[in-house]
């Protein structure tokens, strides 16, 4: 089985023996360093860190800065086997109710209630809820045989997310609720047991202090150590993994009452070829004697050997027999000794003393040699520290040595070499960099990164190796024309990791963009038309408008509406995103304090919106060049206050791992307008490794911690149901002038199937979707969830795709318009009324229908159309406004409309139509405005289109919502 060499490989040494700095303070409060024992200077390591630690029920236990906690709270009640009736006295409908009183200022995430029974046998199939409270059923009372259900066992599980710079308490004091013991069963009840168990986390350390209450300590490496490259075939090596405790190496043996450490060390390699595929790095050790009895023989090793029962080779005893053991088991293993299983043809023979011999097995080894055929060697560890001391500050040190003189570093870093790279200046252009990269063993991907001379970090572009030798180049983009930049190259492989940046090249952009006049595009403008079709909603005749002069109207310009009848228009050009406020009346000069708010260091512009009781906020939603996500948010018309919260892909990660469940590490952010004070974000949020996991769609607020930059809102979406139905789609209307208690925000959530297609499968929300659950959330403007409801298909059928909510007349009601995208035979369009009351019940109302004395505005969307909702202003009515287009014309109308709630006959005013040919879409398409927006008291409306990209002008018409 094994090949290796039959004697260690002497080699000369080739880098100076150092001793090891003192770390540095890795994590605040949590951890603290100290020096360590004598040693090689080895490359950094970080270690994740786990401690179970007792926590007593009742009693206030401390989340550390940086920590996280995961609880386990449980009650048993166990009657099998002491003659208690107290489950099978339980009846049919009775309720059980498990609380595990938790007592903390941190936000339980990932809580999960669970239940579990059986009797004097399994209790295979019987359904229990996951919820707090179940009623007994038949099913449970009658599980187990003989006699029924005798054991039940609730318990609970949540994580604890430490992201202050404070130590922060808990306590938990659980409670079993049972017919007769309203209060709880009490702890001395026959067969019961409460107990409840925490495991905290810190990652990337590199030390940690202990407790008085940690019953052991958990350390694993981040990434490791890798084996130099420049060592042969054949080399001998050794790691170690050694833990200290305020400067004294802490004892690997247990003597039943002090602290020990057991550290176990991992060496594998990646052979040539191979991408992801390892294998484990036999270990050796030096024979210096055998003996035989009885066939068996029995080998002595110079020191303590580290093997288990294992699979061994032996070599080099001068005894042919012996040598022959190729793939043997060894057993009745001591420190320094191992007996042969296979037994041998050899007389009985006294200890005999041998040179040059060795045993190779796969587990354990007092060195390791360097494989052949290998791209690398890669060395993980974790240990357990048993029984530590408070306040005892504990490293653990991974070492990778010479084993000839068992000092002298033969470590590295793990990750590829720095690439080496040339900058394609031909490709290169004002605002982007080509970077040709030449292949660097063993990498599976690039990275290709733009800093200013300064250093600052300004885009960071990526390429894998199957593009890259397909002729691909790594793409640097958001630079500034005439700007000089260094760029910087590393590589990553699947087995290792991420290596070193290369040297710097610079480059210098040219002229053009944000380096010189930047040149808007050739455009032919669309044009309002008059006012025409039926009068009894007027509009106002369009007049012509200028934005701030700040702005640059280009091809990836977008519009927003405000919550105030006005639009933000926002542009981004070479890592320079500008955002104007514009009204019907014109420019608000006062927006952001200035009329304009200017971000440098922005790649794209994601979306603005309003944010306060009627709209007094604004919040942007962009990607920084790091291309994470960024919120800025301030108060409309002020410079002042304005904050700013960067939320990374780990912090994003993080939030979707801890609110989502274990594997949600992807996430994608929209930035939803709400009467909150703070900016309101649904978190798409994904299970990447596992597709057939539903996606989930999680509400948040933004913050201005940088630990934790979004927060969790108590109000979630609960609708989902399996893999199968793993989508969502939420539809969002918000009340303007929403408190902080009364309802802001109402979403209607659909879960329904994936669209697969061959082994593909994928999200497509529309007519067809097989859906799974409607859900109805009522949100306040703190928040919290109001009121809740699932209505039946009878309410929502299944065609229904589009919802548009404005609030009612009544406090915390809601009046929903319904549409569909339509099929392959059916028409987009309209559908009917929904009500919403304040407990969250949706009730359907009458069908959308078109007045006939409205024909001259109904031509204007004879082929399409469909209407948002703006309010309503009396009880028998609401108010919207109508979009779409005429048979045989792209162009584009709106028009006010009125809306019966007891007929659902639409009332059609005055329409306004862009007539330029050239129009191409609504809001989201290129620079054009082409949006409308509403007064926060809901009685005007006003349509925005763009007249002129060079000089910044635009069209503004309003009209006045009737109140009757």
């Amino acid at each position: 089985m094994f090949n290796s060499q039959t004697k260690a490989f002497k080699f000369a040494s080739k880098r100076a023996a150092a001793i090891a700095a003192t770390l540095a303070l890795a994590l605040t409060g949590v951890v603290a360093i100290s020096a360590s024992p004598a040693q090689a200077a080895e490359p950094s390591v970080k270690y994740n860190v786990r401690v179970n630690r007792d926590v007593a029920n009742g009693q206030t236990a401390v989340v550390r800065p940086g920590e996280t906690v995961s609880l386990y709270v449980a009650a048993y009640l166990d009657t099998r086997s002491n003659g208690s009736t107290m489950v099978t006295d339980l009846a049919v409908g009775d309720l059980l109710s498990f609380a595990p009183n938790l007592t903390t200022t941190l936000t339980p995430q990932n809580a999960q209630f669970n239940w579990y029974v059986t009797g004097d046998g399994p209790c295979y199939g019987t359904t229990l809820p996951q919820t707090q409270e179940i009623a007994w059923t038949e099913a449970m009372k009658t599980c187990g045989g003989g006699d029924g259900a005798k054991y039940v066992n609730p318990y609970w599980s949540a994580r604890l997310t430490n992201n202050t710079t404070e130590n922060v308490t808990f306590a938990v004091d659980p409670k079993f609720v049972i017919p007769g013991a309203a209060d709880g069963l009490p702890v001395g009840t026959a067969g019961l047991n409460y107990n409840s168990q925490a495991t905290f986390e810190a990652n990337a350390v590199t030390s940690y202090t202990a407790t008085d209450s940690d019953i052991n300590v958990h350390f694993e490496t981040t990434d490791g150590l890798c084996l130099a490259r420049d060592l042969t075939v054949g080399s001998a090596f050794k790691s170690r993994l050694q833990v200290a405790s305020n400067g004294q190496t802490v004892t690997t043996t247990d003597d039943g009452s002090n602290t020990y450490a057991d550290p176990n060390v991992s060496v594998r390699h990646l052979p040539v070829g191979e991408a992801y595929a390892t294998q484990t790095v036999p270990g050796s050790a030096k024979v210096i004697g055998y003996s035989v009895e009885a066939g068996r023989v029995t080998l002595t090793t110079d020191g303590p050997h580290e093997f288990t029962g294992t699979n061994v080779d032996v070599n080099g005893t001068g005894a042919l027999l012996i040598d022959a053991f190729n793939s043997t088991y060894a057993y009745a293993v001591t420190t320094t000794t191992l007996t042969i299983l296979q037994s041998v043809a050899m007389d009985d023979t006294a200890y005999t003393e041998v040179t040059g011999a060795t045993v190779t097995g796969d587990e354990g080894g007092q060195y390791h040699q360097v494989p052949a055929d290998s791209q690398g060697v890669k060395v993980n560890a974790s240990a357990y520290v048993q029984r530590p001391l408070a306040d005892a500050v504990y490293t653990p040190a991974l070492t990778i040595v010479d084993n000839a003189d068992g000092v002298t570093s033969v470590a590295r870093s793990c990750g590829p070499v720095a690439p080496t790279f040339t900058i394609d200046a031909a490709s290169s252009t004002y605002n982007s960099i080509a970077v040709v990269i030449d292949q660097t063993p063993s990498a599976t991907s690039y990275s290709c990164r733009a800093y200013t001379t300064a250093g600052v970090l300004v885009y960071t572009g990526y390429l894998t190796e199957e593009n890259r030798a397909a002729g691909q180049k790594c793409q640097v983009y958001s630079l500034s024309g005439s700007t000089s930049y260094d760029v910087k190259v590393s590589a990553t492989s699947n087995f290792e990791g991420t290596g070193q940046e290369s040297e710097p090249v610079s480059h210098t952009t040219i002229a053009g963009g944000g380096g010189g006049v930047y040149v808007p595009p050739t455009m032919v403008t669309p044009e309002l038309a008059a006012p025409s079709g039926s009068t009894t909603i007027k509009v106002t005749t369009p007049s012509l408008k200028t934005m701030n002069s700040a702005i640059t109207v280009t091809d990836s310009s977008r519009a927003y509406a405000g919550a105030n009848g006005d639009v933000f228009y926002g542009s981004a050009v070479a890592g320079t995103i500008t955002v104007v406020n514009n009204t019907a009346a014109g420019a608000n000069t006062k927006f952001a304090g200035s009329g304009k708010l200017v971000i440098t260091g922005a790649s794209t512009l994601s979306s603005v919106g309003w944010i306060g009781t009627k709209g007094t906020g604004f919040a942007v939603l962009y990607r920084n060049t790091a291309f994470n996500n960024v919120v800025k948010w301030g108060s409309l018309n002020s410079a002042s206050g304005i904050k700013t919260t960067e939320i990374t892909q780990a912090k994003l990660s993080a939030f979707c791992t801890a609110a989502a469940g274990s594997g949600y590490t992807a996430g994608g952010l929209i930035l939803t307008s709400s009467a909150m004070s703070a900016p309101f974000i649904r978190v798409e949020c994904m299970n990447p490794i596992d597709m057939t996991k539903p996606n989930r769609t999680i509400f948040a607020t933004v913050s201005t911690s940088s630990t934790s930059p979004l927060v969790k809102t108590s109000a979630q979406i609960t609708n989902y149901t399996s893999s199968t139905y793993g989508c969502v789609a939420v539809s969002m209307g918000a009340n303007k002038a929403a408190s902080s208690s009364a309802s802001a925000i109402l979403a209607v959530a659909t879960t329904y199937a994936k669209t697969v297609v061959g082994s593909n499968s994928y999200c497509q929300f529309g007519s067809g979707a097989a859906i799974a659950k409607r859900e109805i959330v009522s949100i306040s403007g703190s928040g919290k969830k109001l009121a809740s409801s699932v209505p039946s298909a009878t309410v929502i059928p299944a065609d229904v795709t589009g919802f548009s909510a404005v609030p009612g007349k009544s406090k915390n009601t809601w009046v929903v318009l319904t549409s569909s995208f339509g099929g392959l035979q059916v028409m987009p369009g309209m559908k009917f009324i929904m009500t919403v009351d304040a407990k969250g019940k949706a009730v359907k109302g009458k069908n959308i229908t078109y007045s006939s004395a409205s024909a001259a505005s109904n031509a204007k969307f004879a082929s399409f159309s469909t209407i948002a909702a703006v309010g309503q202003l009396s009880s028998g009515t609401i108010t919207g406004v109508r979009s779409g287009n005429m048979i045989g014309s792209t162009n584009q109308s709106w028009a006010a409309v009125s809306i019966s709630l007891s007929t659902g006959v639409v009332t059609t005013g005055q329409a306004i139509t862009i007539t330029a040919s050239s129009y191409t879409g609504t809001q989201t398409s290129a620079r054009n405005l082409n949006i409308t927006a509403a007064t926060s008291d809901s009685k005007k409306v006003n349509v925005f289109v763009l007249a002129d990209a060079v000089t910044k002008q635009y069209k503004a018409a309003t009209w006045t919502l009737p109140t009757k």
